[in-house]
């Protein structure tokens, strides 16, 4: 069966009762427009340089790089152009959810389903070619580049222990993440990348340089605020078991690869940003609070378990520094994990709507995206005592061209 846009979309899937039921409801009711994100594109204007590094507003303006002498035969001497797959984990976030949906009242204007995920528009493993994505800045360097998700299908539904098997190879490509997954599903995220890895005839994967995002931890949090929750399913000590075994499996499974590990972020900002809105808060009271329990409860109630979830996020970074740190000591010569600590000290309690998706004020907009791609980018050519920790989703960086000294940090 030939699965394009037409057709797979009316595909039925396993989904999560709780989350598309509420969604679909809240749609109907509340088809009122959010606010309009600008055109994704690159903007012009001119080039800076920072302490003798170019930066420019368009990933076309950096000059290339010189070819190599010789292949890198060592993880801590990669270069972009040495990278020619590129994959990804976690949960909504880096699947799309939502994305491309700027008003709710154009999702049934423009065709659009409202259960879909925007596979091709994610920050880390998106590959349309209208978008601004870590894959598309890194095709500058190297043009072969694999593996980045394209286009948009219907969600695929993760979670925790209801995780069906609904992936779509022909679009999802080596981006594994799924809507609602936790770090529970790292194991069966690794399979699918082991498998279609092993299927894969324009990737010679014994030679072929790899770089990953993996990004867990959001739904644990929403998830994790109860005392019972947090020593249980949810508990730091799960969390880092889940996250670390998972490592291990690509390690042992998939040669040459280096891992970027995202930091988690405070979710709970998304309760005070979701009230600068009145249609974000009508749809909480309408149920879309279920996407994220912990996070949108009213009262007293809701500010202790935003507070739980705040501390139970500054443990789990704690535990991805110490697994990152763990890996690093064993010094393999074609694995290496980084930590990206861009996350931790984010705000978005400023509640600016153009970052968020018009279908829930939950999910990142595609300028949230775009702006985190920017970001991350800079980051991973910066060395960890020097990574900021401190994402600024209003700011429009400029993107770093790395140059013949500039190695993946």
């Amino acid at each position: 069966m030939k699965l394009d846009r037409y057709t797979y979309k009316h595909i039925s899937f396993p989904t999560a009762p709780s989350i598309s039921v509420i969604l679909l409801l809240w749609i109907t009711i509340f088809s009122t427009a959010v606010t309009s994100l600008p055109a994704p594109k690159f903007k012009n204007g001119t080039n800076t340089k920072q302490n003798d590094r170019l930066f420019v507003d368009d990933i076309s303006k950096c000059p290339p790089l010189p070819p190599r002498a010789a292949p890198p035969t060592n993880v801590r001497d990669l270069r972009a152009d040495d990278i020619k797959v590129i994959m990804g984990l976690g949960d909504s976030v880096i699947a799309g959810f939502g994305v491309r949906v700027d008003k709710l009242g154009q999702i049934f204007k423009d065709g659009k389903e409202p259960l879909d995920e925007y596979r091709g528009a994610n920050f880390a493993v998106g590959g349309d070619p209208d978008v601004v994505s870590i894959p598309n800045i890194l095709r500058k360097f190297s043009p072969k580049l694999v593996g980045d998700s394209k286009g948009t299908h219907i969600i695929e539904v993760c979670y925790g222990i209801l995780c069906p098997s609904n992936y779509i190879p022909k679009l999802d490509q080596l981006n594994a993440a799924q809507s609602g997954a936790q770090a529970l599903n790292v194991d069966k995220q690794v399979n699918y990348l082991i498998e279609q890895l092993s299927q894969r005839k324009d990737i010679d994967v014994k030679n072929d340089w790899k770089f990953a995002t993996m990004w867990f931890g959001n739904n644990d949090l929403c998830n994790g605020c109860t005392d019972l929750s947090k020593q249980l399913q949810f508990s730091p000590d799960q969390f880092e078991s889940h996250i670390r075994e998972g490592l291990e499996k690509i390690r042992k499974n998939v040669p040459k690869v280096f891992i970027n590990l995202m930091s988690v972020f405070k979710i709970s900002q998304m309760f005070e940003a979701s009230l600068k809105d009145k249609n974000c808060v009508l749809g909480k009271v309408a149920g879309l609070f279920l996407e994220c329990q912990c996070a949108f409860v009213p009262g007293p109630l809701g500010d202790k378990s935003r507070k739980s979830m705040d501390d139970l996020a500054d443990q789990y970074n704690e535990r991805l520094k110490k697994i990152t740190s763990d890996f690093q000591e064993k010094n393999y010569q074609d694995f290496i994990v980084t930590y990206d600590p861009g996350m931790e000290n984010m705000d978005i309690s400023s509640g600016n709507l153009d970052l968020l998706s018009g279908i829930d004020c939950f999910h990142p907009s595609l300028l949230a995206h775009e702006r985190l791609a920017k970001a991350v980018w800079n980051n991973i050519f910066t060395q960890q005592s020097q990574k900021t920790s401190k994402y600024d989703p209003t700011a429009d960086l400029p993107i770093l061209c790395p140059n013949e000294d500039d190695r993946l940090r």
